[in-house]
């Protein structure tokens, strides 16, 4: 059986890859001296650290993963309604195909009991509705009479494959973004191998490098940085916010709320920054873009952590 991936870094995960961000910075400023002592620390493990912290960054944590499942949830309701409103077309077609006849059975055939069980959110039987739909359309026997006296239209076979294609390639995507134990498992595993590869340097830093230097050792011993990034009693956020293509945008307004308590406004630094005391607790957070679409995102701040937010604007 598979033992439980449990972190091995003393601090939040955001404190983790900012801690990272200094000691291999540090590291890179410093690698002379370390390959003066070694020359297994060369410029092809610097980046082979920055590449590990790279790798880790790149799985999307718990909050992500949430909002993105979220996200496209939200747009399931709509996709399968166009599904139902297609059945119910259908439903209309065969009533006028077979006059005189209880369209009961047929209706049935065609997808009624899935239509019924779709409910609120058994996506599932969207699908299971569709398969039925298409089968009774393209029937051989079928087909003529939907069509005359029925009243279908030619594209009415078609339009319910495009349909379908809509919702489906979306629910793919949102049951691959659900957060399940391998998806946390692979980022623990990232992020356990950011903190070995920064305590591989930052020992030798601290015990050879920089022996005779205190000041030096601090660049290397982890409470210290962590200290720095996150003040001992501090409670508060921190948000970039950033182009898809990379660029931090500054002077940007980060407007967060939390339940209970009024709005307070955060604004970005030349270097697409926000910070700001605040109390722990549930933040509901927005950033307009330049297009004055908005973009929300939610964050739990703990007592003593500064909480740590990456928004992603279109401009």
């Amino acid at each position: 059986m598979a033992q439980e991936v449990k972190s091995k870094y003393p601090c939040s995960e955001d404190e983790l890859y900012e801690i990272a961000e200094i000691g291999i910075g540090n590291l890179e400023e410093d690698l002379g001296l370390f390959t003066n002592e070694s020359t297994y620390y060369d410029a092809a493990y610097a980046l082979s650290r920055r590449a590990l912290l790279t790798a880790a960054r790149t799985l999307p944590n718990e909050e992500q993963r949430n909002g993105v499942h979220q996200a496209i949830g939200n747009l399931l309701p709509d996709l399968a309604d166009v599904i139902k409103k297609d059945f119910l077309r259908l439903k209309d077609y065969i009533r006028k195909g077979w006059p005189g006849e209880n369209p009961q059975p047929r209706w049935e055939t065609a997808g009624l009991v899935k239509y019924n069980e779709i409910g609120e959110r058994n996506w599932e039987k969207v699908t299971a509705l569709f398969n039925a739909m298409n089968d009774f359309v393209t029937d051989a026997a079928n087909a003529p009479l939907l069509t005359t006296p029925g009243g279908m239209p030619a594209g009415y076979p078609a339009s319910i494959i495009a349909n379908h294609t809509a919702f489906r390639d979306k629910y793919v995507t949102y049951m691959s973004t659900r957060d399940t134990k391998t998806l946390t498992a692979d980022k623990l595993k990232a992020n356990n191998a950011v903190y070995d590869g920064l305590m591989d340097f930052f020992v030798f830093g601290v015990e050879t490098v920089m022996r005779e230097s205190f000041e030096g050792q601090k660049r290397y011993t982890f409470k210290v940085l962590k200290d720095f990034v996150s003040p001992p009693g501090t409670t508060g956020i921190k948000v970039t916010v950033k182009t898809v293509g990379e660029v931090l945008v500054a002077n940007r307004d980060v407007v967060l709320k939390k339940a209970g308590s009024p709005e307070f406004t955060i604004v970005t630094n030349e270097k697409g920054i926000a910070t700001g005391e605040c109390e722990a607790g549930e933040y509901a957070g927005k950033v307009v873009n330049a297009d004055l679409t908005v973009v929300n995102f939610e964050k739990k701040i703990e007592v003593g952590v500064i909480g740590r937010v990456t928004v992603v604007v279109t401009g």
